[in-house]
């Protein structure tokens, strides 16, 4: 996939919207700092890279996805078709699709010096017809994502295919389609006010963002996937502080706290772990070029966990040895994800059938474990 920060040229996009608002000085921070993705994030890119294609199950354009990715990239599809029809209705001028395509704007001259600032947006898909539009953006993996009226991400790229498409000169729909979330997702409409409005403040935003003078303004919506962390002040002072504040507490024991001692160890503790993770990140990273950036430290190697990636031969081989199958059964384990897998290699169902024949199959041979409990804050507490 393409370097994103390469894509957007080093200037601001939508997709940083949110979190540029909150810092008006991060999009500046982060020039020069390499983009790193997870493993959870290619999850995310593979399922894109799938619906920015053009549909159908012999694509051979799709990338291989797992089970658990055709399923997301499937409701995607159904939602997407449920909203363009809400949205357009039956009777309506020829459509045109667009998928994944970056558009750019220009700000107004700046009143002191007359500069002007690029901003772009990539929508993950654009429906035209006649002076309407859909955007319509996918959130594919867990975790709830702002709605359609308050994703200012959305809310530039209206701006943005505003100023790129000539003749949409009535109302456009933003939606977010994030199937973990809902299959009903409420479309937002944008009259010619709303995009104006919505512009001045764009713009106001970019031009904060591109000023050196502006400050950064630390927290964790805005620095969780800032690539500046490291190398941020602001960000060290803020998050290296709940860590003594943590510390603090521990002038008593735990069980003397107060309540409201417990509330402040909850509200820090993931952002001081967090923080202390980043640290040992950078430690290891510091290591893998310099073997002295640590004195008296070194990388030790991490494990090697095997793996029997033949069980038909491990069994004939147990066999030959006078074991027996009910024995070999005793240490195989079979997890429900792996089975609903070959279940639907076999029966070629998927989806809410797919859940079916997993139940009927596993009906009366499920052991049922509670996990342990997990603190959750509780909203608006």
């Amino acid at each position: 996939m393409t370097n994103q920060t390469e894509e957007r040229k080093n200037q601001t996009s939508a997709s940083n919207a949110a979190a540029d608002l909150l810092c008006p000085g991060r999009h500046l921070a982060q020039r020069g700092c390499p983009d790193e993705k997870s493993e959870y994030a290619e999850t995310g890119s593979r399922i894109h890279a799938a619906l920015a294609a053009r549909s159908g199950e012999n694509n051979p354009a799709l990338p291989d996805l797992t089970l658990e990715e055709r399923e997301v990239f499937d409701a995607c599809r159904e939602i997407e078709k449920k909203m363009v029809g809400q949205f357009f209705g039956t009777e309506h001028p020829p459509m045109k699709v667009f998928r994944e395509e970056r558009y750019w704007g220009k700000s107004p001259p700046a009143a002191s010096d007359g500069t002007r600032f690029k901003h772009s947006a990539k929508p993950d898909v654009i429906f035209v017809a006649g002076t309407r539009a859909l955007i319509a953006e996918y959130k594919v993996l867990f975790g709830d994502v702002p709605e359609s009226e308050r994703n200012l991400q959305l809310r530039d790229q209206v701006v943005l295919v505003h100023g790129s498409f000539a003749g949409l000169r009535q109302e456009i729909g933003a939606v977010v389609i994030q199937p973990h979330i809902t299959h009903n997702p409420q479309i937002c409409l944008y009259t010619t006010p709303d995009i104006q409005r919505a512009a001045s403040e764009m713009w106001a935003r970019v031009a904060q963002s591109n000023d050196p003078h502006s400050p950064r303004v630390p927290g964790d919506p805005q620095c969780k996937f800032c690539r500046a962390k490291t190398r941020c002040a602001e960000y060290q002072r803020w998050a290296g502080a709940m860590v003594p504040n943590m510390a603090s507490l521990l002038d008593v024991t735990v069980e003397a706290w107060t309540p409201e001692q417990r509330t402040t160890f909850c509200n820090q503790a993931s952002i001081a772990q967090k923080w202390l993770d980043d640290c040992i990140a950078a430690m290891k990273k510091g290591l893998t070029t310099d073997e002295s950036f640590i004195p008296g430290y070194r990388l030790k190697p991490g494990n090697k966990p095997e793996k029997i990636t033949n069980p038909q031969e491990a069994f004939t081989r147990f066999i030959a040895l006078g074991g027996k199958l009910e024995q070999f059964m005793t240490v195989i384990a079979v997890t429900k994800g792996k089975l609903r897998k070959i279940i639907n290699e076999v029966t070629g169902t998927k989806g809410m059938a797919l859940d079916k024949a997993m139940e009927a199959l596993t009906e009366g041979i499920v052991e049922v474990k509670q996990n342990q409990p997990s603190l959750e804050k509780v909203e608006g507490a």
